[in-house]
Parts: C-alpha cells; structure tokens; sequence
C-alpha cells in the first residue's frame, strides 16, 4: 500500500531501478503528442475546468519519455524546492564537504514553527543541518530551511546546485517567506514542470547522495504526509510514493498547489511527476477543491504510465 508504515520496503523498492535513473537524461525524448492526444486534451480540460493555470510533467525514467502540459511555463517553486535542497544537504556530506554533525543557528523571526524538530531545536537556539533537512521535507518548515540556505551563503547556493546538474531553468532567490511572492512573468523564486522533474531525477538517486542519505531521503519523503489530498491521493494505492508539496497564498496572488512525487509501480517502473497548480485566484485558506486539481491531475498522469 502507498501508505504502509513499513519505510524498509518503501526504500528497498525504491531502489529497484537506481541503474537507469542514474544514465543521464536525454531532454529531446518526448512522446508523440498525437499518440497520447487523449491525455493531453484531458489535462487542458482539467485545467480549464478549474479557471486556473495547470503545469504538470510526467517522466518515465527507464525511457526517458516525458509528457505533460505547460511542461515550459514558469511556475512558483514554494516550497517544493525544500526536497532537492535536502538531497544538495547529502551530496555535500556525501562529497565530504560537509560534516554530517554541523550545528546550525536557528532564526525564526517573523515566521512559524511547522516541525516539532524545529520546536525543540528552537530552546538552544541552532539545529544540527540533518535534523534541519528532515524538518524542511517533512514538516515544510521555513525556518529549518532558512538556516540552510543561511548556511551556505543564501538562495545562490540551490542555484548553483542544480546549474551543475545540468539544470539551467530552476533557480532561488530569496529565502522564506519572500521567495513565495510570484506574479505572472516573474522568473524568480520559480522553475518548470519539465526541468524539475529531470533534476529530480538526476539528484533522488545513491550516485548523487551517498547510499545510506538515498535511504533516509526517500524515507522522508514517504513519511510526508502534507500531500495525501493531492499526487498522492489520484494515484493507484498499490504504488510506492514519496512526495513533496509546496503551498503559496498571499494576499493579492492566486493561491498556489505544487507537489513533487517520486513513484513507482508494482513492476518496478521509476516515475518522477511535478505538477504546479495556480488558482483562479486569491483565497484565505487551503481549499480542497484545488488540491483535487493535483489529485484528478495523478489520475490522468497514470493512463500514461500504465502504457
């Protein structure tokens, strides 16, 4: 089940298919759009249907094929950057430029707490840069992800992550919350549904992180519960799924739904999903309607999947 509490065999399988995710990405495989034109007409209705802008890109690792919609539109990253900044966390350590032991300051002004970790770290004022990592993928705390970036110097640090994995779209410029305000045109603080989802696959992998950091990432990310009512929540129960969400409502803007999702299929199939979601337009709270946006947008990616 998606869910199993059982994070052993939800790190075993992902690592059924580590060799091929590792095999660079040729970006020039596509699909043939005419083949799959009853998904990508299904995603333009899903997308009209909700008065909103869908951006949502679909990779099958093995092959190499990616379909999707608005796969090169901009969208706000919020917080799903917080999932490759804890893997940049593990290739430092695992590149050993990093001591996995690193305390790091903790400065909450102005923002809340989301993660017990970062409650408790919170007393003496610094948090060791893992538990940081673990509190920014799981909880999607800003603080614990503040103090990273802080630590390496700012947002120009995730930049220059992901510009060396071959990433030259992604990029971060301000830290928690500033890097939330997005409006139409804007390129900072954003990325698109196609680069993501090639860096996603470049950096969830044990060549990139070191085994025993692959392991504890991947875990993480199944132990995410903040996206239930989307990626995850449109498809099949009998898929393995790990994923990361990102949430923006500011006053002013269109609210936000973003998730990341590594997943795979009984047979073993790597599928990496990003999917972004502007709403029609502002609202004061998270509205179920629009994370059903992402789940009804699972529920389509899957047809192709399954092919």
């Amino acid at each position: 089940m998606r869910l199993n509490n059982n994070r052993r065999e939800f790190v075993g399988l992902l690592g059924v298919t580590l060799i091929s995710s590792c095999a660079k990405i040729n970006h020039d495989i596509g699909v043939d759009k005419n083949e799959y034109k009853e998904l990508t007409d299904a995603f333009a209705a899903l997308e009209k249907s909700s008065g909103g802008r869908l951006g949502i890109c679909i990779l099958d690792t093995q092959s190499g094929k990616y379909i999707g919609h608005r796969i090169d539109e901009r969208f706000a990253m919020c917080s799903t950057f917080k999932l490759p900044l804890a893997a940049f966390v593990f290739n430092e350590i695992n590149a050993g430029r990093l001591d996995k032991n690193l305390i790091v300051p903790l400065d909450p002004t102005g923002l809340k707490v989301y993660s017990p970790i970062v409650q408790a770290a919170l007393k003496n004022g610094k948090i060791n840069i893992v538990d940081a990592a673990k509190a920014a993928q799981i909880s999607s705390d800003n603080i614990a992800a503040n103090a990273i970036l802080n630590h390496f110097g700012g947002p120009s640090f995730f930049t220059q992550k992901i510009r060396k994995i071959g990433d030259e779209t992604t990029r971060l410029d301000a830290i928690e919350p500033m890097m939330n305000v997005f409006k139409p045109g804007d390129i900072e603080n954003s990325t698109t549904p196609v680069a993501m989802a090639h860096s996603l696959d470049k950096i969830l992998t044990k060549e990139y992180v070191g085994d025993e950091y692959y392991n504890l990432l991947t875990g993480w990310m199944k132990e995410t519960q903040t996206g239930l009512k989307r990626l995850r929540a449109g498809l099949p129960v009998d898929w393995v799924v790990g994923d990361k969400t990102g949430t923006g409502i500011n006053e002013g803007y269109a609210n936000r739904y973003n998730d990341v999702a590594l997943a795979f299929t009984p047979e073993g199939k790597r599928v990496i999903i990003t999917s972004y979601f502007e709403s029609d337009k502002y609202y004061d709270d998270i509205r179920d309607e629009d994370q059903d946006i992402l789940k009804r947008a699972a529920e389509i990616a899957a047809r192709f999947i399954k092919k």
